[in-house]
């Protein structure tokens, strides 16, 4: 597709470990299901396994870990810190019209 060679499909499929909603029990699906797929399914795990059969250290790896859990600090402290938003900004984004 970058080179030009015309339009590609890109289909990616995932899995969730959590249910549809807070508190959803998730009885609709088989027992173990869940823990099984968090066991040979979470794509951190592939992707760091991956990154270092490619050559990338583990410390390296920790070293990103620890990065982005700084700068996810550092968003919510400032979110923490921010004013609350005007009453009068509660519906906006929330409806479209067509």
């Amino acid at each position: 597709m970058r080179a030009g060679h015309g339009p590609v499909l890109l289909e990616c499929k995932t899995v969730r470990f959590y249910g549809h909603f807070e508190g959803d029990t998730q009885v609709y699906r088989p027992t173990g299901e869940v823990a099984k797929a968090r066991a040979n399914q979470d794509c951190l795990k592939r992707f760091s396994h991956q990154a270092v059969q490619e050559g990338l250290s583990s410390s390296e790896l920790e070293a990103v870990d620890r990065e982005v859990e700084s700068l996810v600090e550092a968003a919510v402290q400032e979110a923490v810190k921010a004013p609350f938003p005007a009453l009068s900004a509660l519906h906006e984004g929330v409806y479209v019209s067509y």
